[in-house]
């Protein structure tokens, strides 16, 4: 499985309503090699969307080494259609106590728009990041779909737009985007640890992503 499609699993995972589409992915004929992708995104370090490194021949960080014992179980056991869908409804729905809605905005300073010089308190919508997102699709020609249209810095189309450069082979352009917008997971996860058993395979997807941040962040 190359990059893009492991990239674009993890980005479905995060998504308020996936269960067509996560029928298809949880499927053993898919997620066996999204394993394999996301060991091997995990354990080399060599950009994203570049040729893709001979097994026999790339650096080896196990899944194990990044994530923990809870954590790998929950991954190598993916949840259902009906239970994602369960788990978007309670945790992916701001304003709720046990909301962990993945939206940069709200990890990071809120600033207003045309005044990046005021910065506020974290926990509001519509950041700086927020506006860069949208300036970015826009160049890139890219649109969010129709449920996350107005955050346009939700994890799951920070990922697609991440799974678009590795696809189109822009290299650099993903590992530096790689670097600047996926910084805020360290403070989301948080959320997802706070949800216990209930948020382990979330917990698992999101220190994959960090883990894979971290890797290439060694090469900067």
């Amino acid at each position: 499985m190359d990059d893009a499609t492991v990239l674009r699993t993890l980005a479905l995972g995060f998504m308020p309503d996936t269960s067509e589409a996560w029928e298809r992915v949880q499927a053993p004929g898919h997620w066996t090699p999204f394993i394999d992708g996301l060991r091997r995104l995990v354990g080399d370090s060599r950009p994203l969307g570049s040729e893709i490194i001979p097994y026999n021949n790339r650096p080896k960080t196990p899944l194990q080494e990044v994530l923990a014992e809870a954590e790998l179980q929950a991954l190598f056991a993916p949840p259902g259609p009906c239970a994602m869908k369960e788990f978007a409804q309670r945790h992916f729905v701001g304003g709720l106590p046990c909301s962990a809605v993945p939206v940069e905005s709200l990890y990071v300073p809120w600033a207003p728009q045309g005044s990046p010089s005021l910065i506020h308190g974290k926990g509001h919508y519509q950041s700086t990041s927020s506006l860069i997102m949208r300036d970015l699709l826009a160049g890139l020609g890219l649109e969010p779909p129709a449920a996350l249209a107005s955050y346009p810095d939700h994890l799951s189309i920070q990922l697609e737009v991440l799974a678009y450069l590795a696809e189109q082979r822009l290299c650099r352009e993903a590992d530096d985007f790689l670097q600047k917008r996926f910084g805020w997971l360290s403070e989301y996860r948080g959320r997802l640890v706070a949800l216990g058993k209930e948020g382990r395979f979330h917990l698992a997807l999101v220190d994959a992503v960090l883990a894979i941040r971290a890797q290439r962040a060694r090469e900067c």
